[in-house]
């Protein structure tokens, strides 16, 4: 987790340094400039990566039996506000992560059905 966090650190510098700054060369040549997939390279916070944490957040509410009865028992009229702390914080954007766990959780009450 520390690690990750770091990660997170690392790209939140690169993004918000200047052209010219000497710091975000070196960010770039240690690939804290994006995200890689093996041959891929994802912008941090592009739709390729949110559209991706999106699949794999629906394997983990949708496929994983307790996560998806967890998701699926908050009631529809209830709005899901914060991410859910799994112990590790999201890696989009809060507002996004929130809309994908709401899609998630009505994605899980129709399959309880």
């Amino acid at each position: 987790m520390l690690w990750g966090d770091l990660a997170d650190l690392f790209h939140l510098v690169y993004v918000f340094s200047s052209a010219e700054n000497p710091v975000k060369k070196v960010l770039a040549e240690h690939h804290c400039d994006a995200i890689y997939l093996e041959n891929r390279k994802l912008g941090f916070i592009s739709e390729d990566f949110r559209s991706l944490m999106f699949e794999i957040w629906k394997v983990k509410y949708l496929e994983m039996p307790r996560f998806r009865e967890v998701i699926a028992s908050i009631p529809p009229e209830v709005r899901l506000e914060h991410f859910l702390n799994d112990g590790d914080s999201p890696d989009i954007p809060i507002p996004i992560y929130v809309e994908y766990l709401n899609l998630i959780r009505q994605m899980a009450r129709e399959k309880a059905r």
